[in-house]
């Protein structure tokens, strides 16, 4: 602006063509004009201005229609320069131009309301704001001039994990799966803590690690919430043989009571017993038949099948015939309600085939099972480790282990195809002699030390 000493070309009294410089003087200040009532563009309700240069935007000249009889607001996109016109009210953020009351056909009054706004500061209203709103660039996409608006998630960096490239910044987003007790870990992730919500088992737990020694063998373990530390508790015999996890360790086996037994009638006047284990774990079931040769004297041990649609059995069990090692057989067995049964373990074809598995199948206590070979099973005589597991409409499947951790599949046959829908799950002993020799002296021994069904 000059002061009392101008900068402006000056128009004199006596100079010739003064319109050209007075052009020249209003070309130097059009910036200023821009948006500015332009007389002769206006007629009736139509109301014109000038263009200019907005910032990176060229706003041509230009009309907007006033509504009659009211109060109209004519106004500036604070971002493009364009120009609108409500009657309403100027929309926060926008560029105030006129006030301008109208008539039923004509202006009848205006106000200029534009006051001098920087193109790099245009659209900043520090007015009243709605509540929780920030004044920031664009949410996304291509620079723009800033405005009022909400915080959203881009707008906060979450925090890095402790480290190296440790950063500091917001809680990382939980995830829309709705989670109880879970907490934020230094590594940002959520977790749910060991022992949440007073469970007593190792399902669902997280960064828990309990390794199996010498004191932990016949023992079940709690968590106890309030100490924070694990209680090791000595597995009660309850009803004996159930339908739970038995390892019993030192004086701690029970009474045999969770067996029922069943022998065939040729067994009649032999020797059918169980019994704890003098020592170490489990118990024995013993079988001799009587002094009369005859084909097949088969033992049962049963108990109810486990609930639902599929289960297994698992059994720690060592077997001895004895001197007599003839057509003898043990294992894990599973009837149905007619009494067909199916077994699955040791067999001895003759002396010099020791150790071989077998699939047994038979309609019935007293009928000779048809005998299937397997392959691989551990020989007769150390302890060893047989799993059977059973889906309903599905297959038997046998397996055996040095270890009751790995298991090796040994054999599969469809439920279906050998017995009806099983009632009755146990262990399976048999004593014979085919070839006539004397059975005084036979006596077949089946010691269990881990017996599982579930």
């Amino acid at each position: 602006m000059s002061n009392s000493t101008t900068l402006l070309d000056q128009i004199l009294s006596n100079q010739a063509a003064k319109e050209v410089l007075a052009n020249a003087l209003f070309d130097a200040m059009s910036p200023a004009s821009i948006w500015g009532r332009h007389a002769s563009a206006c007629s009736g309700l139509t109301w014109g201005y000038y263009g200019g240069q907005y910032g990176a935007n060229a706003v041509a000249n230009g009309t907007v229609t006033l509504t009659a009889s009211t109060t109209n607001y004519v106004y500036a996109d604070n971002a493009t320069g364009a120009v609108s016109v409500n009657t309403t009210g100027v929309p926060s953020g926008k560029i105030p131009l006129y006030t301008v009351v109208t008539g039923t056909t004509t202006v009848t009054s205006y106000t200029d309301v534009r006051s001098y706004a920087p193109q790099s500061q245009a659209g900043a209203s520090f007015g009243s704001q709605t509540a929780n709103y920030v004044f920031a660039g664009p949410t996304s996409g291509a620079a723009a001039i800033p405005t009022f608006r909400l915080l959203v998630a881009a707008d906060l960096p979450v925090f890095v994990a402790s480290g190296a490239s440790h950063a500091a910044g917001a809680v990382p987003d939980p995830g829309s799966t709705a989670g109880s007790a879970r907490y934020l870990r230094e590594d940002c992730t959520w977790q749910v803590p060991p022992g949440s919500g007073g469970s007593s088992t190792l399902s669902g737990l997280t960064d828990v690690s309990v390794t199996e020694g010498a004191g932990i063998n016949g023992y079940s373990l709690t968590w106890n919430n309030s100490t924070g530390k694990w209680v090791a508790t000595n597995v009660s015999a309850g009803s004996g043989m159930s339908d739970d996890a038995v390892h019993y360790s030192g004086a701690n086996h029970p009474t045999i009571t969770g067996f029922s037994t069943q022998q065939s009638t040729n067994m009649t006047g032999g020797v059918n017993t169980l019994a704890n284990l003098a020592s170490g774990r489990g118990f024995t079931h013993t079988i001799q038949p009587p002094s009369t040769a005859a084909a097949e004297y088969h033992s049962y041990i049963t108990q109810p099948v486990p609930a639902g649609s599929s289960w297994a059995i698992i059994a720690m069990m060592a077997w001895n015939a004895g001197t007599y090692q003839t057509y003898n057989k043990a294992g894990l067995l599973v009837m149905d309600a007619s009494g067909n049964w199916v077994a699955f373990g040791h067999s001895f074809a003759n002396t010099g085939q020791q150790g071989r598995g077998a699939y047994l199948a038979a309609a019935g206590l007293n009928t000779t099972p048809t005998n299937v070979p397997i392959s691989g099973v551990p020989p007769a005589g150390p302890p060893c480790w047989f799993k059977l597991t059973y889906a309903s409409g599905g297959n038997f499947v046998f397996y055996t282990s040095v270890d009751g951790e790995t298991w090796v599949q040994r054999y599969s046959v469809s439920v279906t195809a050998v017995i009806g829908t099983p009632t009755k799950t146990g262990l399976y002993n048999n004593c014979n002699d085919q070839s006539g020799v004397a059975v005084a002296n036979m006596s077949c021994v089946l010691s269990v030390y881990h017996y599982f069904q579930g």
